[in-house]
């Protein structure tokens, strides 16, 4: 993946994860990309109280955590200015259209993933 961009070093970021597997690639392909992974979590709610409790610079969001809807943690993201990017299995015309462009879809690959991060930080 080359160097740590300077956009992504020594920062925090959120894993909003239900899969397992999913969630413990996420965080290798993230810790190797040079991210600070703060948190793991697999519900709504767990990403929720990470948000209200602990200072994240990005987050990566599964939109779909088994039978929950991720949007409360997008809306609380947004509200807040954390950047933050969507992974979904759905079509992205199932995505909200203003979440569209910071939506990568599963299947991913790591650069893909990681440079759609960048860009959501850069932005």
């Amino acid at each position: 993946m080359g160097s740590v961009s300077p956009l992504r070093a020594a920062r925090s970021i959120l894993i909003v994860e239900d899969e397992l597997l999913v969630g413990l690639e996420l965080e290798q392909i993230l810790r190797d990309a040079g991210w600070h992974v703060i948190a793991r979590v697999n519900s709504v709610s767990a990403a929720l109280a990470a948000i209200a409790t602990t200072k994240i610079d990005a987050a990566v969001v599964d939109l779909n955590l088994g039978r929950e809807s991720a949007y409360p943690v997008v809306d609380m993201l947004s509200a807040k200015g954390i950047p933050f990017m969507i992974l979904t299995g759905y079509a992205i015309e199932d995505v909200r259209q203003e979440h569209r462009r910071r939506t990568v879809g599963k299947p991913f690959q790591s650069d893909e993933l990681i440079g759609a991060l960048d860009r959501a930080i850069a932005a």
